[in-house]
């Protein structure tokens, strides 16, 4: 019978190959026993020190495992050495986040503003597209790359790293990658992400360096969550539908005034005001150009039966006088 710990192991290698639609929902059923998760969680700590001990101390390290593997008292002998190995691995570890943790190799700010389609190459062959009034700090270091995702909207084309995984913090969600394609939204307090290709691990901060995951989106699936970690929506989504203001247009769908406008208000410098609450309700739908504001605008008083008085960059909407 499997000990957790080499359950633990396996679902690890499992999930380095990709796991499919059946093999996610079965693997975060196992995490969902806490002993599970901390066997999961110690794993993966130990195999990320791993990776930073120099080059001679880990080919020593496999050295002594494959040697004692070779003897007849296999796992007698096997205890005292993973135990010296995990006391070295986890020191290691330590020292390496004392002292570079606090020293990226690469480090930069991109704010875009009212400007669409930001392009940000990186200097691992990452790219990264941000949306109008969004924001983001890129942290590199030697085996991690990190982006601080402060506000917007953004889409990620991930270079394939193994040694480097690529995290994307966003309020307290963060998001994990190896190589893929996919949207970051972060607006309201709300993080939402949205797969166009590969598999994105999306965990909750519990607290310091501590993360609990809460879904493994494939291709076509959203998931958005609040700063509490709590699920608000998840679904599936036609991938072209993803990042549509990156073709320079918006779906809305009965979605309210409001939030329509709000949403136009990242790409045209405007307020609202509305002399009867009620008329922000009301439900919009429909696809409209990002560069058409106007004619949005315009539109609105024959769907419904308001006026709306645009002066100096605030926009008025009351009910239709007869």
């Amino acid at each position: 019978m499997q000990t957790i710990n080499e359950q633990a192991s396996i679902w690890i290698s499992k999930e380095q190959d990709g796991l499919n639609e059946q093999e996610n929902k079965l693997f975060l059923k196992w995490l969902e026993n806490s002993t599970h998760q901390e066997a999961y969680d110690s794993i993966i700590d130990i195999r990320n020190a791993f990776k930073t001990l120099p080059s001679f101390c880990q080919n020593q390290l496999k050295f002594e495992v494959k040697k004692e593997l070779r003897m007849t008292k296999v796992l007698q002998k096997l205890k005292p050495l993973a135990f010296v190995a995990v006391f070295l691995l986890t020191v290691s570890f330590t020292i390496f986040q004392m002292t570079s943790s606090s020293n990226p190799l690469y480090s930069e700010e991109f704010v875009s503003e009212y400007k669409l389609n930001t392009v940000i190459n990186l200097q691992d062959g990452s790219k990264i597209i941000l949306d109008a009034n969004s924001k983001i700090k890129v942290d590199f270091f030697k085996n991690t790359r990190k982006v601080a995702f402060l506000k917007g909207k953004a889409i990620f084309e991930v270079k394939k790293d193994i040694s480097r995984p690529f995290i994307i913090y966003s309020n307290n969600v963060q998001i994990e990658v190896v190589g893929t394609k996919f949207e970051v939204t972060n607006i309201k307090n709300i993080s939402t992400i949205q797969v166009k290709e590969g598999t994105v691990k999306v965990s909750q901060q519990i607290y310091a360096n501590k993360y609990k995951i809460l879904s493994l989106l494939t291709k076509g699936q959203n998931v958005s969550i609040n700063t509490k970690g709590e699920i608000l929506s998840y679904g599936e989504i036609e991938p072209s539908e993803i990042a549509t203001w990156q073709k320079g247009y918006i779906v809305f769908n009965k979605t309210s005034l409001k939030d329509a406008l709000d949403e136009f208000s990242r790409y045209v410098d405007i307020n609202v005001a509305y002399e009867d609450f009620e008329l922000s309700k009301l439900p919009i739908a429909g696809k409209f150009s990002i560069n058409e504001f106007d004619k949005f605008l315009s539109a609105l008083p024959k769907i419904y039966p308001i006026k709306i008085k645009d002066l100096n960059k605030t926009i008025t909407i009351s009910n239709k006088i007869n």
